[in-house]
């Protein structure tokens, strides 16, 4: 019977991997934009960097460019979900431009993603973030460094 299972276990992570694939699932596949943006971010940043990003896409930056991000890993994020309601919120809702600047401050924010999964949250064109200005841009993806 363990064997059994084992071998049921193993094919179901297969098959899994598998699907995955076949749909370009967005939480195992970056877009080519996103990985020319990582790419960037990896040439021009450190690991004491801090990079907001949509809680999807921070799972990849701290592989993809050796940065850190406000919220990435569930298991491996401080206060995690408290931090993935914050990122949700902070680009779902609009902000005044003092909320934005606690926000950069409170979450040592230098740089911000902003994608198609950013996007996908905001609903809308991006926020004008205060103190920030595009230091990288392709066709979906732009990063801006905040002060």
């Amino acid at each position: 019977t363990v064997l059994l299972f084992s071998l049921t276990t193993n094919l179901i992570v297969l098959l899994a991997g598998f699907t995955a694939s076949e749909t370009q699932n967005s939480k195992i596949f970056l877009t080519d934009d996103e990985k020319q943006a990582l790419v960037w971010l990896d040439a021009n940043t450190d690991w004491s960097t801090v990079v907001l990003s949509s809680p999807e896409l921070g799972m990849f930056i701290p592989g993809w460019a050796g940065t850190r991000v406000v919220y990435g890993h569930p298991f491996e994020t401080i206060h995690a979900l408290d931090k993935k309601i914050q990122i949700e919120k902070f680009y779902s809702e609009s902000n005044t431009h003092s909320d934005y600047q606690r926000f950069f401050i409170d979450n040592q924010v230098k740089y911000v993603f902003w994608g198609p999964r950013e996007r996908i949250l905001t609903n809308r064109i991006r926020p004008d973030f205060p103190d920030c200005h595009t230091c990288y841009s392709n066709k979906t993806v732009e990063i801006l460094t905040c002060q």
